[in-house]
């Protein structure tokens, strides 16, 4: 997908995850994205819900040009959402 591609480009350029959101938001909205379709669904999931997804975070995580910092708040992020009871 183009926008992993563009947020690895410019990786050097965030702090945070929340900024990592940030742009991909903003790049699928000046791309006029308003929906993407999930790997084994067969409905559009609107951009913003997409971006806030564990699937997004997922497939930051699991990029081979994904840094450790940037892994690491992904954990934390993934690990926060489904703590147990």
């Amino acid at each position: 997908m183009t926008i992993f591609r563009d947020i690895f480009e410019h990786i050097h350029l965030f702090k945070d995850l929340v900024e990592v959101e940030q742009y991909a938001q903003s790049y699928l909205a000046h791309k006029n994205i308003d929906g993407v379709i999930l790997e084994g669904e067969t409905e559009y999931v609107d951009a913003e819900l997409y971006v806030c997804s564990d699937c997004f975070l997922a497939q930051l995580y699991r990029d081979t040009r994904c840094p450790t910092w940037l892994q690491r708040q992904i954990l934390c992020r993934m690990l926060s959402r489904h703590k147990p009871n």
